[in-house]
């Protein structure tokens, strides 16, 4: 070769846009010990019992897995007391610590407010006087005893619990206003609704000025959460005195493409609330706005709180592109993603059969999927079969999203802008503006 192997135009490549000609890994070369990679594997451990726990604890330990990926959501706090989680998960959670560390298998904990059960929440049983229909934004019940307005609602209307949300209550008639019109029939009959501790993320200030204090309060009960969590963990794991390592990470939110509705309240009135101001969070040189606050307000909260050792990672960024190593927080120790491919293990040359064994290879997508659903296709794969799926992909057709994007240690916008020039460039790490296009 006659010229140096790192060339930093090879990852120029806009985002959406496959090349023929450049290979993203090429732009930059950082060598490291074997031994990295293996301390790297890790699996995602939810549903599993206390009479699995030990025994696939010492399976993942001797097979090499050094993390295991636990989500612990928000929804799994006590409604009634937020100091501690609801039982049975509590015992379950403090079981399955205990015995990851028995094994050498550090936790990471996911931090998150899945929709179906976002915050500490309870049931509210009432019979439904007469039935309501497709369309209707309002019902009648026998009695509104437990019913609190805009922190009670629906179930199974939507995938989002609390939906619609109850706004008003008029207790001589039984009628509950409701935030979005019913999207099913409900017949008369038993009912159950759902009250949440807390209201969705939401603005600080309505469209008229007038302040919002349920926003604040919300951001509050996360912190309240994190101490939970955080508090549990270190009591299961014996490290509460540990100067140096409280023995596990953090990853905040998982996913963006379901399951997160709670990040905003318009997901849960028609028409949306209006606002004239969100919540605003910076940290360092950087800040974060509306849903996505509850990321540095983590870092922050491990950082007042002094937990050793443990270190903060983005799932915000799970499913998207725009994530890298020279725009992350003070204190966050990086991002994570969740690599999908559209693999189809029925017309997969990895899953043989009649069929697989005897057509020719191809790599093409199925023609019957949209865009988003190729990319997001649920198919948890493994990181060798992702290797071997993507770097042939198309001879050298790199996705702008795959592992050399998201590894490299510089920085590209994926289309025309501004990016740090990368380590062993003229530049060093000022900020230079650069055509990326052309």
């Amino acid at each position: 070769m006659t010229r140096p192997y790192v060339d930093w135009k090879q990852q120029e490549i806009p985002f959406g846009v496959s090349s023929i000609d450049r290979a993203p890994w090429r732009s930059y070369m950082d060598t490291w010990d074997g031994s990295r990679f293996l301390d790297a594997l890790g699996v995602v451990l939810n549903g599993v019992s206390p009479q699995e726990a030990e025994p696939t604890a010492q399976l993942l330990s001797e097979a090499g897995f050094r993390s295991a990926r636990i989500e612990i959501g928000w929804g799994n706090v006590s409604f009634d007391n937020e100091n501690v989680l609801s039982e049975p998960q509590g015992s379950r959670f403090i079981s399955l610590i205990s015995t990851l560390k028995k094994y050498g298998i550090r936790p990471i904990i996911l931090l998150n407010a899945n929709s179906g059960n976002p915050v500490p929440g309870k049931t509210v049983k009432l019979h439904l006087k007469k039935s309501a229909f497709k369309g209707d934004k309002a019902i009648y019940v026998d009695n509104v005893a437990g019913i609190v307005p805009h922190y009670t609602g629906l179930s199974g209307q939507a995938y989002q619990t609390m939906y619609p949300v109850i706004t008003a209550v008029d207790a001589r008639t039984g009628k509950l206003t409701l935030s979005a019109p019913l999207s099913k029939d409900l017949k008369a009959g038993p009912l159950s609704l759902t009250r949440l501790k807390y209201r969705p993320l939401s603005g600080t200030a309505y469209a008229d000025g007038k302040e919002n204090p349920a926003a604040r309060q919300t951001l509050n009960g996360w912190n309240v959460y994190l101490n939970t969590v955080t508090k549990m963990l270190m009591n299961a794991l014996g490290t509460q005195n540990n100067p140096t390592d409280k023995g596990f990470d953090l990853e905040v939110w998982n996913e963006m493409t379901f399951g997160s509705q709670f990040l905003d309240i318009g997901n849960y009135y028609d028409p949306k609330l209006q606002f004239s101001e969100y919540p605003v969070y910076t940290l360092g040189n950087r800040k974060a706005s509306g849903g996505e606050v509850l990321l540095p307000m983590t870092i922050a909260f491990a950082k007042q709180k002094k937990l050793a050792g443990v270190r903060v990672v983005s799932g915000f960024s799970n499913q998207r592109p725009w994530e890298n190593g020279a725009e992350l927080f003070t204190g966050e120790a990086g991002f994570s993603r969740h690599y999908y491919t559209g693999y189809n293990g029925a017309q997969s040359l990895f899953a043989p059969n009649a069929q697989t064994n005897t057509k020719k290879v191809s790599f093409r997508h199925r023609k019957n999927q949209s865009r988003q659903q190729r990319l997001f296709a649920r198919s948890y794969l493994c990181v060798a079969r992702v290797l071997v799926l993507r770097l042939p992909y198309r001879i050298y057709r790199q996705r702008p999203a795959a592992f050399p994007r998201a590894f490299q240690p510089a920085w590209t916008l994926f289309e025309c802008g501004r990016r740090p020039a990368g380590r062993g460039m003229d530049d060093g790490d000022q900020l230079v503006e650069r055509p990326l296009c052309r």
